[in-house]
Formats: C-alpha cells, structure tokens, sequence
C-alpha cells in the first residue's frame, strides 16, 4: 500500500506543479509567437519542468526586453544575464511561490540547441524553462 501511496501522490504533486507552471506560462507569455515545441518533463524521480520553444517576431533586443518587462510584472527579480556562444541565458531569484523560471534568446541566423534549425531573418528564437527546485519538491 505504501508505494501505492507514493505514486499517487507523485502524480498529484505534478499535476498541481504542471497546473502551477502553465499559469505562470500564460502569465509571462511564454507561448508568444510561433510555438515550436511545448512540452512537460520530470517523473516519479524528477521535478517536473515546462519547457517551450517558441520563434518571436523582432530582434533579440526587443524579444528580451518585452520578456523580462513580463517576468518583472509576474514577480520575479534579480535577473541574471548569462552569455556563451550566440545565445544569451537569463535566470531569476527563486520567489515564494512561484515556479522557477530562465529563458534563453537566439538571434536570427543561429541554431537553437536543440537542432531545430537557424532562427528566421527577422525574429528571434526563445527557449522558456520553468519548473520545481528539489527544495520544493
């Protein structure tokens, strides 16, 4: 019965915590412009984690600043700005109740890193990731 329990009750966790992250998602407007991938992760021995692969209209800075004008308005702060290679990575303080969040920009022209082809002329590529930190989960 025990394990019976455990699985259960991982499973209503995720759920809670996809539900929660989906929220935060529409919040932050992370399925802007054309999605091209949208998927959960994380299972009976992971936290669970949204990630969305969208392609934005307009460049890399104007891209950036509307999401971290979104972010700012969710709630996150302390950003930080990490860069290697042509991407730029950008993480956030974890906050009280709200799942973690970075996204990472790529410019027109560049491969995103998951090999799904160069970013269109004219747009740049966003990769959001939220999810659960171990402490939390």
């Amino acid at each position: 019965m025990g394990i019976l329990r455990y699985i259960v009750s991982g499973f209503i966790q995720r759920r809670i915590a996809w539900r929660t992250m989906n929220a935060a998602a529409r919040v932050l407007g992370a399925r802007r412009g054309t999605v091209v991938q949208d998927y959960r992760a994380g299972d009976l021995l992971t936290p669970p984690g949204l990630f969305i692969v969208t392609i934005r209209p307009g460049s890399e800075d104007e891209v950036t600043q509307q999401q971290l004008e979104s972010a700012s308005s969710a709630g996150y702060t302390g950003q930080k700005l990490v860069t290697g290679g042509p991407q730029r990575y950008w993480t956030f303080a974890r906050q009280e109740k709200l799942p973690s969040f970075s996204f990472e920009t790529f410019p027109a022209g560049s491969m995103f890193r998951d090999g799904e082809g160069p970013v269109p002329e004219g747009h740049t590529g966003v990769v959001v990731n939220l999810g659960t930190s171990y402490k939390t989960w």
